[in-house]
């Protein structure tokens, strides 16, 4: 069985002036910005066609972008570079955590710092306190006794400060040496 449609004759029918005109602007501009695409579209087939010969040409010339006794098989120039991409992402992750690690460093370097700074305050108040105590008029017994246990309180104060100096000089050597490391990596990314 077979079914004829109905055929419809467009060109005997007339079309509206009006909506010829308004239809003409329209595809004159889907034509032009048609135009534009395939034009836009060659200029880019163009430029990629120029960067695959400039790499034809590289790879074609023997010169030696590769290890000696390498292929230039286009397979392996893509894992080198993907490679080398990787690495790059491994170098700015190891960047980003040194640069975290130096940023904690510090922060614990200024606390001990601060501690000092506080420590030496507290030193000075109670040297105060003890030149005081050494004037006022004490007996002997209870000035000698007091004397010795604030020599002792300072021989203690004096070696936990000694202590934090020491600990303050190892970690600005770390931050020192954290800082060496970031410019180094610094330098190989650039």
């Amino acid at each position: 069985m077979t079914i004829f449609f109905p055929q419809r004759r467009f060109m005997d029918q007339q079309w509206p002036r009006e909506v010829i005109t308004r239809l003409l602007p329209y595809s004159i501009f889907a034509a032009e910005e048609r135009d534009g695409t395939i034009a836009s579209l060659k200029a880019d087939l163009a430029t990629a066609n120029g960067e695959l010969d400039k790499w034809r040409n590289l790879f074609q010339s023997g010169e030696s972008v590769l290890p000696e006794n390498s292929t230039s098989d286009p397979r392996l120039i893509l894992d080198h570079i993907k490679s080398l991409q990787a690495s790059q992402a491994r170098v700015k992750d190891q960047l980003a955590s040194s640069r975290r690690k130096e940023t904690a460093m510090l922060i614990h370097l200024s606390n001990k710092e601060q501690e000092i700074a506080e420590m030496k305050a507290n030193c000075r108040s109670r040297f105060e306190a003890f030149v005081e105590a050494s004037n006022a008029s004490v007996s002997s017994s209870f000035a000698g006794s007091c004397y010795t246990c604030r020599i002792y309180t300072y021989e203690e104060l004096f070696r936990y400060v000694r202590d934090l100096n020491e600990e303050t000089e190892r970690m600005q050597q770390m931050v020192r040496i954290l800082q060496n490391q970031v410019e180094q990596k610094d330098w190989q990314t650039v």
